[in-house]
Formats: structure tokens, C-alpha cells, sequence
């Protein structure tokens, strides 16, 4: 009787003990539940987070007024850098993008936050942020038209985004003229300005629509072919063919504008030709021709070269001098210089050299013909220089 009066208290506590464990379980099970709806409904993990994210805030602005200050400092320095380049030395060349006057935009890769950031010492989260502020498109003709896509990302405001494109011709086009993302296509090459805004909120992106080398390029200077006669327009009477050394943008006639006509042995016209002196300093030799004094002499003073209607006079009566048929919008028989044909402000223009001629001597098929054998024949093509 006894033993198993023990069993049966044995088995007893052993099932207080279980449900206890159960019961236990399901109250913590409640009582977080209870906890996550109050938490969530209260917006504490919400909050926490508002919390940690103005916190690293205002860390990247105490990392921006930090720059300010140093910029402060440097700013009226004799070699100082603009403010932009400044930037882009302490945040990074992918991290900065010019905004307004004196204003940039500085991104934080690790967070995405940006900020409009002034010289003045002003610094904003608040706005519209372009996902590039300048646009360059390089067209090339063999492949499809070029497009890139454009976002505009809203911080703390709100509203109707809305795009629109200043140009004097259509350089490019917008796919649509509402909407956070846009694609910008390409269609002659020249510069444009894009604006978006968002009620009271504004900003600008520069669009640069970029030539291929060979490519035509819209120059206001139209003129008659000396040889065939062709009527060159300003579409289709100049071609892009790079840069210089000092970064200044190339174009070369397509067809020959005018011809000169050179007579070595005759000194009438001081500009067709550089003292030997001068000619071999320039060639870097001991010794130079009469040819190569010419070439010297012609690159240095294209622009002065005097041009005559070729209804006024005829090329026999010509020395040192040069005959056009038309430059210009208009049959004009008004004696010229080749600075005439100078219509782009800064613009120089010089007589192609023999080097000039053979680095370029790829560019051909224009109207199904090569430019490069009228440009040996003839030796009278002009290049434009213009920034």
C-alpha cells in the first residue's frame, strides 16, 4: 500500500509540472504579442529608426560643415579651386554634381542621403535632386539613336514633376514631360537645357549632344563649291572632326569654299609666306624651301588673305590672292578675307596643312564622293577653330 501510494504522488507532480511549463509558454507568447502590437501600433520601430537615421543626418551635415569651413579658408586663395572641384576633393568626383550658382549637390554612397550644399555655408536636404545635372550624348552613326534617362528624386516635398527643354533647334527630345524618370534622346549634335520642377522647387541639367568624327555639324555659313559648282548649306558644308590640344572643337569645310593661287618668286603679299628664319624655328630645321615657307606662312595669316568674286575677276589676273564663287547667304561680288568666314564668336580659321590633311584623310564619303582627293588637288579646305 504504501509504495504505491508514492507512485501515484510521484505521477502526480510530474503532470503539475508539464501543464505548469504549458501554461508558462503560452502567457510569455501572449504577452510578447501583446508587446509587438504595441510596439508596432505605437510606432516605436518606426521612431527608433527616425531616430538612428537623424543621427546619421546630422553626422554627414557635421561632415559637410566641417568642408565649409575649410572652404572658407581656401576660397580667396590665388590657385584656388572652384567650388565644385573643392567638393569633389573631400566627398569624391561621383558624389558631387554642380547644382545652382555656387551650389552643388553632395551625395552619401553608404546611405543615399544628398544635400544642396552652398558656398555661402547653407546646406538643405530639402528639393529636387537630379540624378545628373549635365547630360553628355556622343552620337555615332552606325549605331542606334543615343539616350540616356534622367531621375529626378523628391526630399521632403511633394507634388507633379515636370520637365521642359530650352534649345534654339531640336538637339534632343524628352520621351514625356511629367513623371520622376525621363529619357533624353539625341537627335543633331548642340547644347540644350533641361528644367524640372516640382512647385516651387527648381533645377536645371545641361545637355550636350556630341558629334561623331565625320559627322555634319550646323555652322551659319553656307557658300558655292569652287569646282562643282554644289551649294554647300549650313547643314551639310562643314564636318566635325575632333579637338585640338587646348580642347577647342574642329570643323572642316566639306567642300572648297575658295581658291588661292600662290606665285613664290612674287613678294606683293607679305602674307603668303614667313621669313626662312621664322619657318625653320617652327619646323624645328637647319634648313627650309620656299614651299614650307609658304605652308608657315599661310597657316600663320589665313585670316588676312584678300578673296575676290570670281565674276569680278579672272584667276589669271590673281597673285597671292584668292577667288570665291559665294559666302554667305547671298551672291555678294564684296571684296573678303578668309575672316569671313569667322561666325562663331573666339573662332579662328587657318588654311589646312599637309600634317592637318593626312590625319584627317579617313573622313570621306560625302555625297558619294572622297573629300580627301579634292583636299590633295586642291589644297584650299579651311577649318574653323571655336570652343
Amino acid at each position: 500500500m504504501k509504495e504505491g501510494t508514492k507512485m501515484c504522488k510521484k505521477e502526480r507532480a510530474k503532470g503539475i509540472t508539464l501543464i505548469a511549463l504549458i501554461i508558462t509558454i503560452i502567457v510569455m507568447l501572449i504577452l510578447v504579442g501583446v508587446t509587438l502590437s504595441i510596439a508596432l501600433n505605437g510606432g516605436l520601430i518606426a521612431k527608433t529608426q527616425e531616430a538612428k537615421n537623424g543621427t546619421i543626418e546630422a553626422q554627414e551635415k557635421e561632415e559637410i560643415t566641417f568642408a565649409l569651413a575649410e572652404w572658407k579658408i581656401v576660397k580667396d586663395k590665388q590657385d584656388a579651386p572652384t567650388f565644385e572641384e573643392f567638393l569633389k576633393g573631400i566627398f569624391g568626383n561621383d558624389n558631387v554634381t554642380a547644382g545652382g550658382e555656387n551650389e552643388c549637390n553632395v551625395t552619401f554612397p553608404e546611405t543615399g542621403n544628398q544635400y544642396k550644399v552652398k558656398g555661402d555655408g547653407s546646406i538643405s536636404d530639402k528639393g529636387i535632386f537630379l540624378s545628373q545635372t549635365k547630360l553628355v550624348l556622343q552620337m555615332k552613326e552606325e549605331e542606334p539613336a543615343i539616350q540616356k534617362d534622367l531621375t529626378a528624386k523628391l526630399k521632403n516635398i511633394t507634388g507633379e514633376v515636370k520637365w521642359k527643354i530650352s534649345q534654339s533647334k531640336s538637339f534632343a527630345e524628352l520621351s514625356s514631360t511629367t513623371g520622376e524618370t525621363i529619357t533624353v534622346k539625341a537627335l543633331i549634335p548642340g547644347t540644350a537645357v533641361i528644367t524640372v520642377t516640382c512647385g516651387d522647387y527648381t533645377e536645371k541639367c545641361n545637355v550636350i549632344v556630341k558629334p561623331e568624327i565625320g559627322a555634319f555639324v550646323e555652322y551659319d555659313l553656307p557658300y558655292e563649291d569652287m569646282y562643282s559648282g554644289y551649294n554647300f548649306t549650313a547643314s551639310d558644308g562643314w564636318r566635325y572632326i575632333g579637338k585640338d590640344e587646348e580642347g577647342r572643337r574642329l570643323i572642316v569645310s566639306t567642300g572648297v569654299p575658295a581658291k588661292l593661287r600662290y606665285v613664290p618668286r612674287s613678294t606683293s603679299n607679305r602674307y603668303w609666306a614667313c621669313s626662312k628664319s621664322e619657318t625653320k624655328e617652327a619646323f624645328n630645321k637647319n634648313t627650309v624651301n620656299d614651299a614650307e615657307c609658304a605652308e608657315y606662312g599661310l597657316y600663320c595669316n589665313f585670316e588676312k588673305i584678300k578673296l575676290y568674286s570670281e565674276s569680278q575677276i579672272e584667276e589669271k589676273d590673281l597673285i597671292n590672292e584668292g577667288i570665291y564663287k559665294r559666302i554667305g547667304y547671298s551672291d555678294t561680288t564684296s571684296e573678303k578675307t578668309m575672316k569671313d568666314f569667322v561666325t562663331v564668336e573666339g573662332a579662328t580659321v587657318h588654311c589646312l596643312t599637309s600634317t592637318e590633311v593626312k590625319n584627317i584623310c579617313d573622313v570621306i564619303d560625302v555625297r558619294g564622293g572622297s573629300r580627301t582627293k579634292c583636299w590633295w588637288r586642291h589644297r584650299c579646305a579651311s577649318i574653323k577653330r571655336f570652343r
